[in-house]
């Protein structure tokens, strides 16, 4: 008011603001001496020297009439910083907060921001990564399933884009919860997002969240945007068998694998790598190895680890960068799998493929003056034979046609990169417009063909939203892969002349056959957002002709 009014006492409004600055300071000295007293002694730590190293913060004589008078900050929002300790930066303790033995600073200012929020209060935090799959951080878990009434996490990987530029590795994860007003905790979830920098401007509307609160074990939090993702899951965590239980001590039926650095691919192989350091053979640090018991073939639990299976699940429930033994202990199977023939001569068949894939490289390190010789393994090199794996891993888990569609086109986007344009890159592209007519879907099948009055040729896709918001978000980028595909082929008609014409796996079709192209789809606005398609002409994996379909948006 006095600043408003001109005609105010600014003499009396300067004496009353000066006053009130010197009893906020002589308060604030005031709990430093008392917080001191009860956090540190005088032979352990000067006083000028703790309030030098601890800076104390007051947030009650700082915000009393929010702390005291609206019980709490609203809306609490930051960046906390993410520093170890105890280290030689952060050299105090937090006995009085329940997150003390989680390693990591940001794990107590979590805890922190909410001690802080009022009763209707939402919290949000940028955090790395590990916060949803990392045993030290079980107490924080713990606190916000104590605290929150829905918890949504979102995860980023590093590559191709990033959150921040400037900085180089940061996987992360983003937190946000609304303080508890009922008994239960819902827990939302995101896939592992991974995008080209040139969209990330499109990354936060494209989010896609999941309930994953019945998968929710302690400190781990699934990474899973997809209802079709739980499905999967179920199945996997419905089985009796875990690879723990196969294991033995005292056999040389070893299977290897990378510990470190996976990225889109994880290395595993039934016979050891091999590394020579100024002549002289050496272990690869990073790879470890499990024995089996004799009676189980290495080549199946190795084909079974190289499965896209196998790395979605890893992706989902670890940080993305470590694979463990736990973690390989951990994952259950139906036990059919190791007397599958199939499985154990696509085993083979992958890792005779690695071997003649493989590249040696001779490198000289300045640092240490070491030569080094050693081998580069390329997976995806390999990814047709890993799809050979993953359909007959599908016949043992009862997956369905969507759900083995799903896996084998995981994160295809970024894990092939420039390998899914090989084929037909330099083929002419025929685009058509899209011509949208909506309706309700009531069958389950995500694609199909149906017959159609039009005159003009004509080609009709069923789609449900749930799939073209995977194709819109990166996780699948063609829909059902090959049109000569056998199972899909079968439901691809074109009208000619007001009468059906069935495809063959030939496809009897090409691109500029088709006149128009009809949406029949249960969301509208998804519809209006795709602006064409795209047929690319290609081959399968026996090399036949095919086309791809590839939505645009």
């Amino acid at each position: 008011k006095v600043q408003l009014e001109q005609s105010s006492d600014l003499e009396t409004y300067r004496n009353a603001k000066q006053e009130l600055k010197l009893r906020l300071k002589n308060l604030d000295e005031l709990l430093n001496r008392k917080l001191y007293a009860s956090t540190a002694t005088e032979t352990a730590i000067k006083y000028d020297a703790w309030l030098k190293s601890h800076q104390p913060f007051h947030w009650l004589a700082e915000y009393y009439d929010i702390i005291n008078g609206n019980g709490g900050f609203d809306v609490v929002i930051g960046n906390p910083p993410y520093v170890e300790f105890p280290s030689k930066d952060v050299q105090y303790l937090f006995k009085k907060l329940s997150t003390s033995e989680c390693g990591n600073l940001y794990g107590c200012c979590i805890e922190r921001a909410i001690n802080i929020s009022s009763e209707i209060g939402k919290f949000s935090f940028i955090v790395p990564v590990a916060i949803s799959c990392s045993k030290r951080m079980n107490d924080v878990i713990l606190l916000l399933k104590e605290k929150s009434e829905t918890i949504y996490f979102s995860h980023y990987d590093d590559r191709p884009g990033k959150l921040f530029e400037m900085i180089e590795h940061l996987r992360a994860c983003i937190i946000v919860s609304s303080k508890k007003q009922k008994l239960t905790t819902e827990i939302f979830s995101t896939k592992y997002n991974r995008w080209y920098t040139e969209n990330r401007c499109n990354l936060f509307s494209n989010l896609c969240y999941n309930n994953v609160s019945e998968f929710v074990d302690s400190y781990i939090i699934p990474k899973m945007s997809f209802p079709l993702e739980s499905e999967i899951n179920r199945i996997v965590q419905g089985q009796r068998d875990a690879l723990g239980f196969k294991q033995s001590k005292t056999t040389n039926n070893n299977v290897y694998y990378r510990s470190a650095g996976g990225g889109y691919f994880l290395l595993i192989k039934n016979n050891k790598s091999i590394t020579y350091i100024n002549g002289i053979l050496e272990d690869v640090k990073a790879e470890k190895k499990f024995s089996l018991f004799p009676e189980i073939n290495n080549s199946c639990i190795g084909a079974l680890l190289s499965s896209t299976l196998f790395y979605w699940n890893y992706i989902a429930y670890t940080d993305c960068r470590n694979l463990q033994k736990s973690f390989i202990d951990s994952f259950k199977f139906p036990n059919s799998i190791i007397r599958d023939n199939q499985i154990i001569a696509e085993g083979v068949k992958l890792f005779n493929d690695y071997e003649k894939k493989k590249y040696t490289k001779s490198t000289h390190y300045k640092s240490t003056g070491n030569d080094v010789v050693y081998d580069e393994y390329y997976p995806k090199k390999s990814k047709p034979i890993i799809d050979e794996i993953d359909k007959l891993l599908a016949k043992h888990y009862g997956f369905t046609e969507e759900e083995l569609d799903f896996i084998i086109n995981y994160d295809i986007k970024y894990r092939m990169g420039d390998e899914l344009n090989e084929d037909g890159e330099n083929e002419n592209e025929t685009r058509v417009e899209v011509k949208s007519s909506l309706n309700t879907l009531k069958d389950k099948n995500v694609s199909s063909a149906q017959n159609s009055e039009q005159e003009e040729k004509s080609l009709i896709i069923f789609i449900r939203h749930e799939i073209l918001e995977r194709i819109k978000s990166g996780e699948k980028t063609t829909f059902k892969r090959y049109l000569d595909d056998e199972e899909f082929a079968k439901k691809v008609l074109i009208v000619e002349n007001g009468k059906f014409k069935s495809s063959d796996d030939n496809c009897p079709f090409t691109a500029k056959d088709i006149t128009s192209i009809k949406f029949v789809c249960d969301s509208e606005s998804l519809v209006k957002e795709v602006s064409k398609i795209t047929f690319r002409k290609a081959k399968d994996e026996q090399g036949n002709i095919a086309w791809k379909i590839i939505f645009h948006f």
